[in-house]
């Protein structure tokens, strides 16, 4: 394979940068095949309400949640750094098979709020024990719909 190679490999790989060159300046954007530094700014999932929208927007401000907007059957929720949308949208199988992870300062007082708050009774959902997982401390709650939060020390 000698020099011969070598020089179209590197010849390649200044066409790309040249590529990506002209990809950031005419479109904002820059992706090589070498890497892609595609920058994100933020993800905000949509989470499905389940049966009933209103008492799934009630659950989700009594968690900590501030509700920031409401479009009909969207209505976009905040605390800190953490956003979502909840979608009015009851599908069971997909709901149970969703899951997010939300990170909080104190596990053990975050549990106890909700259970002095008495969210099982108060909305028919679980709230699991304090685990510890190879991530952190750990508590499951599964919300309206069926989706597990999973929120971690």
């Amino acid at each position: 394979m000698g020099g011969r190679s070598w020089s179209y490999l590197e010849k390649l790989n200044k066409e790309l940068l040249i590529l990506d060159a002209v990809l950031l300046c005419q479109y904002g954007i820059i992706f090589s095949s070498n890497k892609s530094t595609m920058q994100f700014l933020s993800l905000q999932p949509f989470v499905p309400s389940g049966k009933n929208f209103e008492l799934a927007k009630e659950f989700f401000q009594e968690l900590g949640f501030n509700q920031t907007w409401n479009a009909g059957a969207y209505a976009g929720f905040e605390n800190g750094n953490c956003r979502f949308i909840l979608q009015e949208y009851d599908q069971k199988e997909f709901a149970e098979n969703f899951m997010l992870t939300v990170n909080v300062p104190d596990i053990a007082a975050f549990r106890s709020g909700l259970l002095e708050k008495q969210f099982p009774q108060k909305f028919g959902i679980h709230i699991g024990e304090i685990t510890n997982q190879p991530y952190g401390k750990e508590v499951n709650i599964i919300d309206l719909a069926g989706v597990c939060w999973h929120f971690v020390e």
